[in-house]
C-alpha cells in the first residue's frame, strides 16, 4: 500500500516535470522563431542598403531600421536563468 503511494506520487512528479519541459520546449521554439525573424528582415534591410546611395535619403531610414532591429534582437536574445526545479 505504501509502494502504491510512492510511486503515484512519483509518477506525478514526472509527469508535472514533463509538462514543465515542453512548456519550456515550446516557449524556447517562439523564441527562436522571432529571432529568425529578426534576423531575415536585417537581412533584407541590409541588402537594400547595399542597393541604397549614401546620398539618397532613404539611405539614412534604412539604417536607423536596422539599429532599431539590432536592439529588438540584443533584446530578444537576452538569455534567460535556467530553471531550478530541472
Amino acid at each position: 500500500m505504501c509502494e502504491d503511494f510512492v510511486t503515484r506520487k512519483i509518477l506525478i512528479a514526472i509527469f508535472k516535470a514533463e509538462v514543465k519541459f515542453i512548456d519550456s520546449q515550446n516557449s524556447r521554439r517562439e523564441a527562436q522563431k522571432q529571432l529568425t525573424e529578426v534576423q531575415n528582415a536585417l537581412r533584407l534591410l541590409r541588402a537594400d542598403i547595399d542597393r541604397t546611395a549614401r546620398g539618397d535619403d532613404r539611405y539614412l531610414e534604412l539604417i536607423k531600421k536596422v539599429i532599431f532591429l539590432k536592439t529588438i534582437y540584443k533584446l530578444k536574445n537576452k538569455k534567460k536563468p535556467v530553471l531550478k526545479d530541472y
